[in-house]
């Protein structure tokens, strides 16, 4: 029953939202394990958003580079609408930090 609220795909488990209060028939030690499961699963995935972030921030720099001097935020802002140049410089700074230190 309890043990079908983890769902794996991969290594990674996805948790079906359960409120506190109706776990409280659950032993200590199978939330021992949910809580280490997710735990894991946090942690690959803030690694794996890192590094979708440190792609993207290829792309803008890669772009940057073809786009004439003085008109980097006009292009970014006709086509890449949803990337606010804040974002998009955030971004890029992820891809030099990652760059710098690929670990």
């Amino acid at each position: 029953m309890m043990t079908d609220l983890i769902k794996h795909i991969g290594q990674v488990a996805e948790f079906e939202f359960q409120d506190a209060d109706s776990l409280e028939a659950v032993p200590l030690d199978e939330l021992a394990a949910w809580i280490n499961t997710g735990h894991s699963a946090i942690k690959f995935a803030v690694r794996r958003l890192a590094r979708h972030v440190a792609q993207v921030g290829s792309f803008l720099v890669a772009a940057k580079s073809k786009v004439n001097h003085g008109k980097w935020y006009d292009w970014l802002a006709e086509n890449c609408s949803e990337v606010h140049k804040d974002t998009a410089r955030r971004y890029m700074r992820l891809y030099d930090g990652h760059m710098a230190n690929p670990a």
